[in-house]
């Protein structure tokens, strides 16, 4: 087993790092936003609306979600931005790709090898299973969040040594921080308890306690003020043994990510397979961390316990999960980033240590974590394609509206009209997607609903346009009059 060295003795900059996290941009730069849909319009739309009713931060718009900082962000990006989704992408990249570079300077730092530091940053680089969180300019959330966190493991370093009032305050604030980009951020709180546990320090001894009990203030205001401000019914959630289930079942799905598209296409006798792998998984996955955790020492153990602690808030989801299932029948993978840097930490402490004593060859590694790189940018551009398509899509009616901007002003109600097919597909099939859109180019609120026709008339399409009734057709991508 590999043991940790001093800390102290190792610099936190890493050159291999740099080149994996650069890497990691040549990886997903093919495959980020070259336009907005679907929520993305909901975070336009509020941004644009914050700018100038800062008031409107303290509200919960879009499904009850209480992001202020994240919605502060976006408006920024958008001030700046304008409507250029790539260079959102890019953001989302850069944050992602920082992150990447954060976990293997940290394992550097606290005296891992180079390899394991490497292993694991190309693990948590590459690995598909994150895509939309990279590549859904919605899901930044999560990627911002776990840089916050980084930062924040950075910040407990000195208070544990010497604590004062200002390192504590400044715990305190990305802690806060990262609970006002994202809900899940409240994780910040246990897990810089965990952290100074771990490095055998009482969080409540008299040197911790008044910043301890700073961190738990911070839970109990928040949360109180959390459900008191609730306006959409939250997620539902369970309070029972079904979330060990979850955490379970979520926690080996990080390794087997099994999709209903790909069980699909298996003939029964290799479907056979895979769920064999699943049971063999369900049960050596937690063995190997329980092993991990106990062989390491404190800095490992609180990366494994940074993986376990962010899955907990997605475990509480209400998944309808059955442990044996080849895959969930709601995807979950956007909401495990958080979690991805400890399951990262724990492929590359169990798997290269075992490849380094089975084989000699000191290129076995690198060649596998290029295969890895390879088969998961694979993984990757079928993931995205229906990303790519929505995209599109939701482009080009947002471009129609926009090039109506000067009828649109004068509406009340616009009423968009299409055919049965159009109607099932992104982003007619939801009407407050194209409430956002229209929001967006007369900067005003104008109420869209949607009907369908059995077929769209055959209109000059240099007529005037009359009334706010428009009808969409999809063969030739334009609005037209009636």
């Amino acid at each position: 087993m590999i043991r940790l060295k001093t800390p102290s003795t190792y610099s936190s900059f890493s050159p291999a790092g740099l080149v994996v996290s650069l890497a990691v941009v040549a990886f997903y730069l093919p495959f980020i936003p070259r336009g907005f849909y679907g929520d993305d319009w909901f975070w336009l739309e509020w941004a644009q609306r914050s700018i100038s009713h800062p008031e409107l931060l303290l509200t919960r718009p879009i499904y009850g979600y209480f992001r202020p900082l994240y919605m502060i962000y976006m408006a920024v990006l958008f001030k700046v931005f304008g409507f250029h989704a790539f260079l959102f992408g890019a953001v989302n990249l850069a944050i992602h790709a920082l992150n990447c570079y954060l976990l293997q300077a940290l394992l550097y730092r606290w005296g891992q090898p180079r390899i394991v530091a490497v292993s694991a940053g190309v693990i948590f680089g590459c690995y598909f299973l994150y895509a939309s969180s990279v590549c859904w300019i919605s899901a930044g959330s999560d990627i911002l969040t776990v840089a916050i966190l980084f930062w924040l493991t950075y910040a407990l370093e000195p208070l544990k040594e010497q604590p004062s009032l200002g390192k504590w305050a400044k715990v305190a604030a990305l802690c806060l921080a990262a609970t006002l980009v994202k809900e899940t951020g409240l994780i910040a709180v246990p897990l810089s308890l965990a952290y100074l546990l771990l490095r055998e320090k009482n969080p409540f001894s008299s040197a911790h306690r008044r910043g301890s009990i700073m961190l738990i203030l911070i839970v109990i205001v928040y949360l109180i003020y959390y459900f008191a401000t609730r306006t959409v019914v939250d997620k539902q959630i369970v309070l029972s043994w079904r979330i060990l289930i979850n955490f379970w079942y979520l926690f080996v799905y990080q390794v087997i990510p099994i999709s209903e598209r790909l069980v699909a296409l298996l003939p029964p006798r290799v479907e056979v397979i895979f769920v064999v792998l699943r049971i063999v998984a369900l049960l050596l996955l937690p063995a190997a961390w329980v092993w991990l955790f106990r062989r390491s020492n404190n800095h490992v153990r609180y990366l494994l316990a940074w993986g376990s602690i962010a899955l907990l808030p997605v475990a509480i989801l209400d998944w309808n999960l059955s442990l044996l299932a080849l895959y969930p029948h709601r995807t979950a993978s956007r909401f495990m980033y958080s979690a991805a840097p400890g399951l990262a930490v724990l492929l590359a402490l169990v798997v290269v240590p075992f490849l380094q004593r089975k084989s000699r060859s000191r290129l076995l590694i690198p060649a596998l974590l290029v295969i890895f790189g390879m088969v998961n940018g694979a993984a990757t551009y079928k993931v995205t394609q229906l990303y790519r398509a929505r995209q599109r899509s939701d482009q080009v009616v947002f471009k129609g509206l926009a090039e109506l901007r000067a009828v649109l002003k004068y509406c009340g109600h616009l009423t968009l009209m299409t055919d049965a097919t159009t109607m099932k597909s992104s982003p007619f099939v939801a009407p407050e997607v194209l409430t956002s859109m229209s929001y967006l180019v007369v900067n005003r609120d104008l109420p869209v609903s949607v009907d369908t026709v059995l077929s769209i008339p055959a209109i000059d399409p240099d007529s005037t346009i009359r009334g706010c009734h428009l009808y969409w057709d999809a063969n030739s991508e334009l609005f037209r009059g009636p």
